[in-house]
């Protein structure tokens, strides 16, 4: 947090103006006292750069180890805006793992056009599998025609499509290219307005109704109604 005050104090009056740079300052040291105050919250860490780093927990037992993510992390994280791959980073684990914890089994997949803008496909699912991202995509290449390569992030729910691409425009060529989500810029920008639009309503919505026991997400029942009301939404 010092070095990226530092970085905003330099570039003031130069690649940003005065008023640019102290509100960049202002939300740093908000981010800061935040972290600091989590930080006490949690006797296991002992400083800033650890609060929000995802505690792994060795059961004893063949297999990875068990990851204690928090509620207040992600919540912390959402607030300022930082994306699922971003998440990811900061808490060193999978983009998937932190889907997953997102808790309402509500995953958003989209594509878009890297030249034109245009949404291919939007749309909110109850799983991650590649079967899901694979029929969106055909649905999309139906109303869109097949692109001529697609970047996608290392995920799991990409493999059909990437096999898909591959077949279709040959091997060799790029035809499925493969990468950190981050670098990704169209898409990147997509999630961002989606959260700043829509996606951050019904997060809050969702949190508060378990912070006031109106949701139990460990209840399959009470999950089960809970996506048959707002999974269409």
């Amino acid at each position: 947090m010092l070095t990226l005050s530092k970085d905003i104090n330099r570039a003031g009056g130069i690649l940003i103006s005065d008023d640019e740079k102290n509100d960049l300052i202002s939300i740093v040291n908000e981010m800061n006292d935040e972290i600091d105050r989590t930080s006490k919250k949690h006797s296991s860490a002992s400083s800033d750069l650890t609060a929000f780093k995802t505690k792994r927990t060795h059961l004893g037992t063949a297999g990875a180890p068990k990851l204690d993510i928090s509620k207040d992390q992600l919540v912390f994280l959402a607030k300022y805006k930082f994306t699922v791959p971003f998440m990811a980073e900061t808490l060193q684990t999978s983009e998937s793992t932190i889907r997953r914890r997102l808790r309402w089994n509500i995953v958003i997949h989209g594509g878009i056009d890297g030249y034109s803008r245009l949404v291919t496909f939007l749309h909110a699912s109850n799983n991650n599998q590649s079967t899901t991202v694979s029929d969106l995509f055909i649905e999309a290449n139906t109303q869109h025609g097949v692109p001529s390569r697609i970047r996608v992030d290392h995920g799991g729910e990409n493999v059909d499509i990437c096999t898909f691409m591959e077949g279709y425009r040959g091997t060799n060529r790029g035809s499925a290219i493969k990468g950190k989500s981050a670098h990704n810029q169209r898409i990147e920008r997509l999630w961002a307005d989606l959260w700043e639009s829509v996606s951050n309503e019904y997060y809050d919505l969702f949190t508060y109704m378990e912070d006031i026991y109106m949701l139990d997400v460990t209840c399959a029942r009470q999950l089960w109604a809970f996506q048959y009301v707002f999974y269409q939404e």
